[in-house]
């Protein structure tokens, strides 16, 4: 082959090249690497919340005003309440009850614990009309009221519920003189009870039977 021969076959050989070369089209460039968002300044973090505050302390009941008695006819009275009368008006055996306490069962069932001086505490069971009240007669002297009064005060600060006071001392016409009320209920627990006190005298504030009073203490229990 001449040399014009081989000078033409490279020049149509390098035109071949350039022509593909430039035919071709240039890979796209590969899509930027979107930049990473700075780490978290652990300086600048936001503070923690603040612990929820403790729920107040439930107040305390309040003190008892009256002190339990512990001698007299009112020691006696709130012991037949407490121990007699509740239990029997939430379905305790009147024997038994009776039996637990020093007192005896009389011919109407109900039970009696005589005392000196003319004082006695009679115990009148629940009835089926009445199955959760109870009934104690107490025979007293002359100014021992006031302290029966303040040992059924004492008594109901300490049920649980409390029984509160709804009538002190409310008078009212009888035969005789007045009546005087005083009572204390309480409800709470899915129960109601209640303590009636009532004093049957003359009009000078004197028991009616003169030297010796008589009264009565109605306890009743009721669920609901």
């Amino acid at each position: 082959m001449d040399r014009f021969r081989l000078a033409a076959t490279a020049t149509f050989s390098l035109s071949l090249l350039a022509g593909a070369a430039f035919g071709q089209t240039p890979p796209a460039d590969a899509p930027p690497t979107p930049a990473q968002p700075p780490a978290p300044d652990a300086a600048q973090a936001p503070p923690p919340a603040p612990a929820p505050e403790a729920p107040p302390a439930p107040e305390a009941p309040p003190a008892p005003a009256h002190a339990l008695p512990t001698a007299g006819i009112a020691a006696y009275v709130v012991g037949a309440l407490d121990k007699a009368c509740a239990p029997l008006a939430r379905g305790a055996a009147v024997k038994a009850t009776a039996s637990a306490n020093g007192m005896r069962v009389n011919g109407d069932g109900n039970l009696v614990e005589g005392l000196d001086g003319g004082r006695r505490i009679t115990v009148m069971p629940p009835t089926t009309a009445n199955p959760n009240n109870c009934t104690i007669t107490v025979r007293y002297q002359a100014g021992e009221d006031a302290s029966i009064l303040d040992g059924l005060a004492a008594w109901a600060e300490r049920r649980d519920p409390i029984l509160t006071p709804d009538k002190v001392a409310a008078q009212a016409p009888e035969d005789g003189g007045v009546s005087v009320t005083s009572t204390w209920l309480g409800y709470a627990n899915g129960r109601a009870e209640g303590v009636v006190f009532i004093l049957h005298n003359k009009t000078d504030g004197t028991p009616q039977g003169g030297r010796i009073g008589e009264a009565q203490v109605l306890y009743s229990f009721r669920p609901y």
